[in-house]
């Protein structure tokens, strides 16, 4: 269920996240934070 989560956010924002940075990814605002990162650049 995760995974389907990560992989729907990916297609909306047009991101990969990578697989080494899942462990980091506890909480929504990690996952947030993330998301910003990859959309900065």
């Amino acid at each position: 269920q995760v995974m389907q989560v990560l992989l729907k956010i990916e297609d909306h924002f047009d991101i990969s996240i990578p697989l080494n940075n899942l462990p980091n990814i506890r909480t929504v605002k990690d996952l947030g934070e993330e998301i910003e990162k990859l959309l900065k650049g």
